[in-house]
């Protein structure tokens, strides 16, 4: 599975940022020439950029190094009211967020796809009342966010949610299933 979202965040990179824009050269205010170059085409967020961590300039071959702008909701903190200690737990490898590719994009094969899974950070340390669900292969999303992750071992079946707390600190995060 994470040779495929390997495949897929390339596929993303060479095929999910395609509306450039040709900027001119031109000269800073303090005289430095800029040269005619391609760039991204302005819109509402960061992380579809070349420079965006994640991208790539196809016209440059450099790869993006600033932070994209991770403006999605988080499950809503809640301190539980019982004790999860003795619940089943599941620690969490990765999070992730699905970006929406263009209409037209396809993978390496030709065939068409619509969304990739990009890595992104975890939620702030805390723990949270969620519910999470099953997504494609190995993926959980997290009910009420944008937010997605893969458990570092085997979780099984969780349809249409399974309740429980999500406690993330600053090493680790775990999943405790509510009975």
């Amino acid at each position: 599975m994470k040779k495929y979202l390997i495949v897929l965040a390339l596929i993303f990179i060479g095929t999910g940022i395609n509306a450039q824009t040709y900027v001119k050269g031109y000269y800073r205010k303090n005289g430095t020439y800029v040269a005619p170059h391609y760039r991204s085409s302005p819109n509402s967020t960061k992380n579809d950029n070349y420079s965006t961590k994640g991208n790539y300039n196809p016209y440059t071959g450099k790869s993006g190094t600033k932070d994209g702008d991770y403006n999605y909701s988080y499950p809503s903190t809640k301190t539980p009211t019982t004790s999860y200690t003795d619940w089943y737990s599941y620690t969490i490898d990765e999070y992730y967020k699905k970006i929406d590719l263009p209409t037209g994009s396809m993978d390496n094969y030709g065939n068409s796809i619509s969304y990739v899974y990009v890595k992104t950070k975890a939620p702030e340390t805390g723990k949270y009342d969620v519910s999470i669900s099953d997504e494609e292969g190995d993926m959980y999303k997290i009910a009420d966010t944008e937010i997605y992750l893969k458990f570092t071992s085997y979780y099984g079946y969780a349809g249409y949610g399974d309740k429980g707390i999500l406690s993330i600190s600053s090493y680790s995060s775990t999943f405790y299933k509510e009975p």
